[in-house]
């Protein structure tokens, strides 16, 4: 396969998560040209933060020792010249003039000190270390000397500010009509980045795993470097985000700080700033089997999917169509020896569905271990992408990476141990497709993307251990689907955690995850314009779709659907109509409607 891509790199050299200036602009300085050992030198920068700064950042280093103050107070020491110490001070974000002082030790041979000062305001504001920087002495002040910029070449010093970027679009492969750009790799401060989404304006907005959230601007002007904003102060380490008009919801995994839920921040007046910051539930469930992927029905509801190790929310709807599930273990488990999962039950993972304000949220189906996204494609079918334990690949009761149709009071299998169902059991539904080992993350619907068919009609699945995205085509097949799978992206490293369509009907990507490197990479149709007709359902895939759809009715009221009618499901030719007529069913029988039980186990 012929593959294409083109390189745009905006590096970022220094520590603040908003400046993406050269890391030239900072010098090596020290009291003369010439150092003495065991000589004590000690720095003066004056600095004036001004009204509406959201943010105020410290980063240095020094050759050998240093300590630094602000106003007096120690905020920051170091001991390695070849190790950059960043420090957020929280203080100094008050508007006024501030001072920051810097002592600093040679041990022996060359010295030298460098640092940056940065300040996010409307107007961005860099400090870097210079001549400008006063040596304080005992009874004078003298400008310091530059001894050369920290990222010249054949120095005594590497550059302690530069990052190296995120993998090089060269070492990544795309199909041929594509291109994919490497728009942002991240500064030290911003995280490794584990969830996105893009807001109606086409910006990147951004949750490191552990970390407050960003938002990146990226311009239309290539010789402009991409803009990045701090969202909020210390709401973040999100796995799930996603724009509702001007309202974003954030899925917090962090159940050690007490953030864990789902959150709301609404701009109120149109400044581009979420002045309202509301926790709308509160569940537990603070690591990488938490709180999950949010997306927008199409019906405007706000949808979930959480991990096996989150709890429900507490106004649970007593509708919910996913309300009978058990662990339905015949023989004795085998807990994991290693201990993962071990006494956690049925539902396992789960899917959520709630309003905008979060007011009643209703469990929709179960039976997942750690779907981490979902997306709705162009029928307004949900979808998931689901992966069991790899340590247990070879074990009987292990099952691949498998992509998941969600449907109402769907139940999926998942039991910890020994105990998970087999991927036949006529209990619950099957995978739409089986896959190879991967370690699942994002999934997005190509339905709204500018791309040409067969890709715009495409499920896109991001697999984080593989370095790789996956185009699935979704075959209408009775009341659910089948699929193929066909590559699309794979690079080296490429660690994927999410991607998402922008409104231009571009695929913006995100990598990172665990402490890595992390990089947003936008991919875009170049070829030649293609088909616009996407791939049709027949007529009878289209009618069991309507049969099931108007029997799913039934799993969240009993007058919904007659008992004829649910009873006659029952025999219908295609299973996932039959599963949704047993749900309702069910329903019935735990509403206390069962006196036809006795005569329907009498019928042949």
């Amino acid at each position: 396969m012929k593959m294409r891509c083109i390189q745009r790199l905006f590096v970022c050299f220094v520590c603040a998560v908003w400046i993406h200036t050269p890391a030239s602009a900072q010098e090596w300085i020290w009291t003369s040209e010439h150092a003495v050992d065991g000589e004590v030198c000690r720095f003066r920068k004056d600095f004036k933060v001004p009204e509406g700064a959201l943010k105020v950042t410290f980063s240095a280093t020094a050759d050998n020792l240093f300590t630094a103050y602000l106003d007096g107070k120690v905020i920051v020491r170091g001991s390695d010249w070849s190790q950059l110490y960043s420090v957020e001070l929280v203080d100094s974000a008050r508007p006024g003039d501030h001072r920051i002082e810097v002592e600093c030790v040679n041990e022996s041979g060359p010295a030298a000190f460098a640092g940056l000062i940065t300040i996010q305001a409307d107007d961005d504001i860099r400090i870097p270390s210079d001549p400008s920087w006063l040596v304080v002495g005992s009874d004078q002040e003298l400008p310091s000397v530059s001894l050369g910029l920290t990222s010249q070449q054949g120095g005594i010093w590497r550059d302690p500010f530069y990052v190296p970027p995120a993998t090089s679009p060269d070492a990544i492969e795309v199909p041929e009509g594509f291109e994919i750009e490497l728009v942002y790799s991240s500064a030290p401060g911003e995280g490794s980045w584990s969830a996105m989404c893009i807001d109606g304006k086409g910006r990147a907005i951004i949750s490191p795993q552990y970390g407050p959230l960003i938002r990146v601007t990226i311009p239309k002007d290539e010789r402009t470097d991409p803009r990045v904003e701090r969202l909020h102060a210390t709401l973040g380490k999100a796995h799930g985000l996603v724009v509702a008009d001007t309202d974003l919801y954030v899925n917090v995994a962090d159940a050690r700080n007490g953030m864990g839920g789902l959150w709301r921040m609404r701009d109120n007046n149109g400044d581009d700033i979420f002045e309202e910051v509301v926790r709308l539930a509160e569940y537990e469930g603070g690591s990488e089997h938490g709180p999950h992927g949010l997306t927008i029905g199409p019906e405007g509801a706000l949808w979930m999917i959480h991990g096996n190790m989150t709890s429900h929310p507490d106004s649970l709807s007593a509708s919910s169509a996913h309300r009978n599930w058990g662990e339905d273990a015949v023989l004795p488990r085998t807990w994991d020896p290693r201990g993962h999962a071990v006494n956690l039950m049925s539902p396992g993972g789960f899917l959520l569905k709630t309003d905008r304000d979060g007011s009643a949220f209703e469990l929709v189906a179960g039976g997942m271990r750690n779907p981490y996204d979902i997306a709705f494609n162009a029928q307004g079918d949900l979808f998931t992408y689901d992966a069991d334990m790899e340590w247990d690949i070879g074990a009987p009761w292990y099952r691949t990476p498998r992509l998941l149709h969600l449907v109402s009071g769907g139940e999926y299998g998942w039991r910890s141990g020994s105990a998970k169902w087999p991927i036949d059991s006529p209990d619950a539904r099957p995978a739409v497709l089986e896959l190879d080992a991967g370690s699942p993350t994002g999934v997005a619907s190509g339905h709204t993307s500018s791309f040409p068919e067969p890709w715009r009609s495409r499920m896109y699945l991001a697999d984080w251990a593989f370095g790789r995205v996956l185009a699935v085509d979704l075959i209408p097949d009775g009341a659910s689907y089948s699929a193929e799978v066909h590559p699309f992206i794979l690079g080296r490293p490429f660690n994927v955690s999410d991607l998402a369509f922008s409104p231009d009907g571009d695929l913006y990507l995100i990598i990172g995850g665990r402490g890595s490197q992390s990089g947003l990479y936008r991919v875009r149709w170049v070829g030649a314009k293609g088909s616009d007709a996407p791939l049709k359902p027949n007529d009878i895939a289209s009618r069991d779709r309507m049969a099931r759809l108007r029997l799913e009715a039934s799993h969240r009221s009993t007058e919904a659907i007659s008992l004829t009618e649910l009873r006659e499901g029952l025999a219908h030719r295609d299973s996932a109509v039959r599963y949704a007529a047993r749900i309702g069913l069910e329903r019935r029988i735990l509403e206390g409607d069962s006196e036809w039980v006795i005569p329907a186990l009498a019928e042949t």
